[in-house]
């Protein structure tokens, strides 16, 4: 019979960590990210955009992105309840 699990147990995660620690800049202001600065070179702006929309739709947030050159433009604007 299966019993219940002592008080303070924590599941581990699973799968690979994060890579951007998207929560810190959910403020709703407009963050700029530099291409070898605040994102690695070897990551094309489509897909660092790609990374914050994913984080948006998963957390509830509308995201507004504008890429200049190697500078991405991010925006995290929390959605209003029932939308």
């Amino acid at each position: 019979m299966p019993t219940i699990a002592p008080e303070g147990f924590k599941f581990t995660s699973i799968g690979r960590p994060r890579r951007y620690e998207w929560e810190d800049y959910t403020d709703g202001r407009v963050w700029m990210f530099q291409r070898g600065d605040d994102f690695p070179k070897n990551v094309s702006t489509a897909s660092f955009r790609s990374s914050a929309y994913s984080f948006g739709k998963r957390y509830g947030f509308s995201v507004r992105t504008a890429v200049s050159g190697n500078t991405v433009f991010v925006q995290f604007i929390a959605k209003r309840k029932g939308k």
